[in-house]
């Protein structure tokens, strides 16, 4: 079956973040997109989660299970080029503004039954100030589709993308491609439990992030795809963390 290879330029137009890094009271955001992230902001995963699901464990297999069957398989999007992303830091809290503070149950209260009548804070373990690294307004991405089958695909035009449900403008653009054998360079993103299906890599850089480490700048050798904006490792297939 022919492959359909699918270019996928996304902008932000509101600050994205995803706490890919927690330092004590710093909340990073990486310059990545997971391959899970886009199949649900793209409308192709849908979650079968409920609010009194327990535990509340991420179902990745079961969401993605029909892109599995229809062979279609995302990439993780990366910065456009090495000038392609900005950053930006915000300090945020959510301590009450009132005029008598105490430490409760692992957080800072300030309610008045809390203090004087002896009631007994719920024990609370959720930050309450610090700083977030947004990734800013106007970030450009790159991701790559690959179709293996004969279907109708299409893509919205806009999208949301991470805790912040940054607003973001997708321009989809399907690319004739080439199956070719042999050495070949991806600067693209590559889900690393994926890499199963495609073991000939010969050198990568590594995102350590959750819920799995993002590959980028990979040299390999194998089956690939080859397109005129860049050579995409071929048979990769969804797998899912445990």
């Amino acid at each position: 079956m022919n492959e359909r290879v699918f270019h996928l330029k996304m902008t932000l137009h509101e600050p994205l973040f995803h706490a890919s890094y927690e330092y004590n009271t710093e909340y990073l955001t990486e310059a990545v997109i997971s391959n899970y992230a886009l199949a649900f902001a793209f409308g192709m995963a849908k979650s079968q989660r409920r609010i009194e699901d327990a535990p509340m464990r991420p179902r990745y297999k079961e969401d993605l299970n029909t892109l599995l069957e229809k062979n279609i398989y995302f990439f993780p999007a990366v910065p456009s080029s090495s000038q392609a992303v900005n950053y930006h830091q915000e300090r945020w809290n959510v301590i009450g503004e009132g005029l008598r503070y105490q430490m409760g149950q692992g957080c800072i209260v300030d309610d008045l039954d809390f203090l004087v009548g002896g009631v007994r804070a719920r024990a609370v373990n959720k930050p309450q100030q610090g700083y977030i690294r947004y990734v800013s307004r106007g970030s450009l991405f790159t991701s790559w589709c690959v179709v293996k089958n004969n279907e109708h695909i299409s893509f919205p035009t806009w999208i949301r993308l991470g805790k912040t449900m940054a607003k973001t403008h997708c321009e989809i653009q399907e690319i004739p491609c080439m199956k070719k054998n042999g050495s070949f360079y991806f600067s693209g993103g590559l889900n690393s439990v994926d890499v199963a299906n495609h073991s000939n890599i010969d050198s990568y850089d590594i995102i350590n992030i959750r819920p799995a480490p993002i590959l980028k700048n990979i040299r390999a050798h194998g089956e690939y795809l080859e397109t005129k904006e860049a050579n995409i490792p071929n048979n990769v297939f969804w797998n899912f963390p445990t």
